[in-house]
């Protein structure tokens, strides 16, 4: 005979067993939310449920019969002896008359999960939105797919203590993520260290070290930049790929110790989290040969690429309202009204400096506004922009001397710029307007450049006169 009422654990137990019965035998349970709430108001065997689900409540009675033992019986006591699960289930004997009525269902795998949810394991989806500190990732906002992607990443590495690698373009917010994913895991309420390491060297090392540490009000251990590995909190690598040569193998020795305290000591040990930022993919960065292979492969254990803001076109609006809110604070200012021209003029950008050059652009309109902020109040910074944009890479080597061999001519404005422009641009349609404002040419040389490189087929034309737009032919740009 059941109890008069059932425990709530004893519910929510039940509950999860056969809601993964449900989704392993979907025949089963046509009426289990009716079925619980019957059963778990519970009256004795001897009455009868309703018809309706009369054999949802059959087999909620044997699953509840099963937990009751498990939870009351020998199997509590085998958990708390740290047997495993695997060895509790199989040695049990209270399943085989459970099977006896219900041959057709996997009872061992079910309730091997279940006695792990027991213990406090989850899967990793549900782990995720369990997260110590919600809160911590409000600031990171954004609605488009690839912003999307790179939240479920954070969730899953805030959710445990993963080593987690950052990838993205200068002003993506690397450090700023990084710093979101501390403040929203396990060690939220320890120190977060960041180590700026293109500006260290073997002989600063140990000064740096201190002068971090004590910022941080953590005691500095007597064998000075090992310190840096020996505390209970987070430390942020930023820029790993700068990281000089000599000091690698430093960096390398602490990683190992870390793996070697949590294997040994687990939650006791003393070792940070270990989050690295990093601009040029480390691959790219080993094989240029400026970063060991074995610091490679244990920094990027869980990586989070940050796409650039010219993919994140849905976000713009988004993060220019959240930075000019933060901006009006900063400044003690009244926030202005965000006009619709506004945002266009933004997500026509290119943004080669990313969520960075948007907050200058934002910050430098806010200053000299009133009640509205329109775009005639957005300025490009372009001397920023090229610095950006004259960077030479492999890619714009290859396109210049591709846009040779067809006999496009790119003397006029800067040609370094024209490439990195098609390659925001691949994908999406844009106006000569457009090119010319974000190359900073005429009209007449945007004009130019456009029909040369229609001609050669690497833009594609929709349209005619005025009301003409353009796309870049992705596969034709970036052809080897």
């Amino acid at each position: 005979m059941e109890p008069s009422s059932q425990a709530p654990f004893t519910v929510r137990m039940v509950r999860y067993v056969a809601t993964r019965f449900r989704k392993e035998y979907p025949a089963y349970f046509h009426e289990l939310d009716s079925a619980i709430t019957w059963w778990a108001k519970a009256s004795p065997e001897s009455i009868p449920p309703p018809a309706d689900f009369a054999d949802d409540v059959r087999l909620l009675r044997a699953i509840a019969r099963l937990v009751r033992e498990a939870l009351d019986g020998d199997l509590s006591s085998a958990l708390n002896s740290h047997a495993s699960v695997d060895n509790v289930v199989h040695e049990s004997t209270f399943l085989y008359s459970v099977k006896k009525d219900f041959p057709d269902f996997d009872w061992e795998r079910i309730f091997a999960d279940m006695l792990l949810r027991e213990r406090g394991y989850l899967y990793p989806s549900e782990k995720a939105h369990r997260i110590p500190n919600e809160d911590a990732l409000k600031p990171l906002v954004g609605v488009s797919l690839p912003w999307r992607e790179v939240m479920q990443k954070i969730r899953a590495a805030a959710a445990e203590e993963v080593t987690t690698l950052f990838v993205g373009e200068t002003g993506t917010g690397k450090s700023f993520d990084a710093k979101a994913l501390h403040d929203a895991g396990p060690r939220r309420t320890q120190p977060l260290i960041t180590l700026a390491c293109g500006r260290v060297n073997v002989d600063t090392i140990d000064g740096v070290v201190e002068s971090l540490f004590n910022e941080a009000d953590i005691p500095v251990d007597q064998s000075g930049a090992q310190s840096l590995f020996k505390f209970r909190g987070t430390l942020l690598l930023e820029e790993i790929g700068t990281l000089p040569p000599e000091l690698q193998g430093f960096v390398l020795d602490g990683v190992e110790r870390i793996e070697r305290e949590r294997e040994q000591k687990g939650s006791e040990g003393i070792f940070p989290r270990l989050i690295a930022t990093t601009t040029a993919p480390l691959e790219q960065v080993y094989l240029e040969g400026g970063l060991r292979q074995d610091l490679l492969y244990r920094l990027a254990v869980f990586q989070v690429d940050l796409p650039p803001l010219r993919q994140r076109k849905e976000d713009i609006s988004l993060l220019a309202t959240n930075i000019l809110r933060q901006l009006a604070s900063k400044h003690r200012v009244m926030i202005p009204r965000f006009e619709g021209d506004a945002v266009k003029k933004l997500e026509r950008h290119s943004w080669p400096g990313n969520i960075r050059e948007l907050k200058n652009v934002l910050e430098a309109g806010l200053l000299q506004v009133g009640d509205r902020l329109g775009q005639e109040h957005l300025r490009f910074d372009r001397g920023a922009a090229g610095a950006v944009l004259t960077a030479k890479d492999p890619t714009m080597e290859r396109i210049l001397e591709r846009l040779e061999k067809l006999g496009v001519r790119v003397s006029k404005g800067n040609p370094e710029t024209l490439v990195q422009f098609l390659r925001y641009m691949a994908g999406r349609r844009f106006r000569t307007h457009e090119l010319a404002e974000d190359l900073n040419v005429a009209s007449s040389t945007a004009r130019a450049y456009i029909h040369r490189l229609v001609d050669a087929g690497m833009i594609r034309k929709f349209g005619e006169k005025k009301g003409a737009t353009y796309q870049v032919i992705e596969n034709e740009l970036f052809a080897e």
